[in-house]
């Protein structure tokens, strides 16, 4: 017995339960892989402590632990990549990819602004241009033989005008006409529908095209100036195998 708290010895442990210190300590000892270990309870019941006073004890007769660091996986955003780095150099990766972002972040805008990518990149705008016109005329064309000669001077916007006689009516003319003559032209302006579909989806796929071609250039680009400094990230972490690849 004791007669004040002063008698009793102070424990070098917390309280616990010893079904759950023996779990503890089987689950920390596992030497195989997708085998982890979940402490549960209430604030303030020593979780912390009995799983640092667990791994104080085994640690010594255990090598020292790899550094884990988590990096994005751009073919599954949900999945991340797991590498394993030696111990320590956790921290040291963590350091070097920032100022290696910071770097690229840096150098990027200035080699996409340097006069022989913004050469290219205006062939590319060129040729996309002429592509663009290239399309118009054959719509115009088109739509000729149809009877219309379509002006897209009013903000880009279509506005089909019936020829008669050679000559290009206005709406205001197109309204003097006889009921049955412009109920003949509504009829053949029926047949422009189609021909407008194929000049914006031509149009659609220009553009894609000179935007791949913009991204895929661009895309080589980084990869030129990216390469030598990411070379050089791996070859002073390549105890990271292949998953810094």
């Amino acid at each position: 017995g004791f007669t004040t708290t002063e008698d009793v010895t102070g424990l070098d442990s917390v309280i616990r339960q010893d079904r759950a210190f023996t779990s503890l300590e089987l689950g920390v000892t596992i030497q195989r892989n997708n085998y982890h270990v979940y402490v549960a309870g209430p604030s303030g019941t020593g979780r912390r402590s009995l799983v640092n006073e667990v791994l104080a004890r085994i640690s010594p007769d255990r090598p020292v632990p790899c550094d884990y660091v988590y990096v994005h996986n751009f073919d599954d955003s949900d999945a991340p990549l797991a590498i394993a780095l030696d111990a320590g150099e956790g921290n040291a990766f963590k350091e070097a990819l920032e100022d290696l972002l910071d770097d690229l972040l840096e150098a990027l805008p200035k080699t996409f602004s340097a006069p022989d990518h913004q050469v290219q990149l205006q062939q590319i705008i060129g040729r996309n241009t002429a592509a663009t016109n290239e399309a118009l005329h054959a719509l115009k064309v088109a739509a000729q033989e149809c009877g219309f000669e379509v002006d897209t001077e009013n903000g880009g916007d279509f506005h089909p005008r019936p020829i008669i006689d050679g000559e290009a009516l206005d709406d205001d003319t197109l309204f003097t006409l006889p009921a049955e003559a412009r109920q003949k032209i509504e009829e053949a302006r029926e047949q422009l529908e189609p021909l407008f579909k194929r000049y914006v989806s031509r149009t659609r796929e220009i553009e894609s095209e000179a935007q791949d071609t913009i991204n895929e250039m661009q895309k080589r680009l980084g990869e030129a100036l990216a390469s030598e400094p990411i070379s050089e990230l791996k070859e002073r972490f390549c105890s990271g195998g292949d998953a810094l690849e």
